[in-house]
């Protein structure tokens, strides 16, 4: 009896009747075994979830912090095709406010799809002005990151001046019954014309035929000019009176008021004029 109780546990409950354990307390033995193993599981688990816990919370508290101190290099690929992205909504500015200004049937035939356009661009151009504050600069041979540092130098910049006024909202002006809807009110979008410059630097730096980039860049620029001087020669047709006299637009020819005819007709002629064709008088034969 004495041996026994030596090797029994505490939690054990002896007989005192036969000195042997009955079968109850064998089954009170094992469930305050399995009571106990429960207890340390239940332990283990509360402290692997509390691990976890933290260790997502760190994750996400890493992640802020490294989104909120995002800073990047202009030489790297992302800066490129951003760039890319917003030439695009400057090109955009640039050709088409102009021809919905001359061209009164373009504007009032697609109105809707040129107001979603304009906002898609004015998006762009406020995603712009925010990656130009974390864009990091070279001083003395390294890359700046720190952020106080590269919005001061943003701020102190002429490029901040050129960025402001082209997203000055002159589109609250549409409020105005005589301005509703003017396409010229968004001329102050082309002040950003200096990012597709810039984009043309770096890809001609980087592209592996250069010449035939500044050939494509040169015809790109020409065409904008005649489409520029075709458009005003457009304007000033409808402010002297279509038809008045042989300098200006014809309305009653054949065609006249169609939308294609009015466009290549003024492209035309302002080709004719940017290259000196048009002042050359027609050929004479004496007889």
């Amino acid at each position: 009896s004495s041996s026994l109780n030596s090797q029994t546990t505490p939690n054990a409950i002896i007989s005192e009747e036969n000195g042997n354990l009955t079968i109850g307390d064998t089954l009170k033995i094992t469930s305050a075994s399995f009571f106990q193993v429960g207890k340390l599981l239940d332990s283990c688990f509360r402290m692997i979830k509390s691990s976890v816990i933290f260790i997502e919370f760190s994750t996400m508290d890493k992640a802020k912090l490294e989104y909120l101190n995002w800073v990047f290099d202009p030489s790297e690929s992302f800066y490129y095709y951003w760039s890319s992205i917003v030439s695009l909504a400057v090109l955009y500015n640039t050709v088409i406010p102009i021809g919905r200004s001359a061209f009164l049937l373009l504007q009032e035939r697609l109105l809707i799809l040129w107001l979603i356009c304009d906002y898609l661009c004015d998006i762009c151009y406020l995603i712009d002005t925010f990656i130009q504050t974390r864009k990091g600069y070279l001083e003395q041979g390294l890359i700046v990151r720190d952020l106080g540092k590269l919005r001061k130098h943003y701020l102190s910049s002429r490029n901040f001046l050129l960025d402001m006024i082209s997203l000055f909202p002159t589109d609250l002006l549409y409020f105005i019954p005589n301005l509703r809807f003017l396409p010229s009110l968004r001329f102050n979008r082309l002040f950003r014309v200096y990012r597709f410059l810039e984009f043309s630097d770096k890809v001609e730096t980087q592209t592996n035929h250069p010449n035939i980039f500044r050939l494509v860049s040169l015809l790109t620029m020409i065409v904008i000019v005649i489409h520029w001087n075709a458009c005003f020669y457009f304007i000033i047709s409808r402010w002297i009176g279509y038809s008045t006299d042989s300098w200006v637009y014809d309305m009653n020819a054949p065609t006249g008021t169609t939308l294609t005819t009015q466009y290549l007709y003024c492209f035309f002629w302002s080709t004719l004029v940017l290259t000196n064709i048009g002042e050359v008088p027609p050929p004479e034969t004496d007889v």
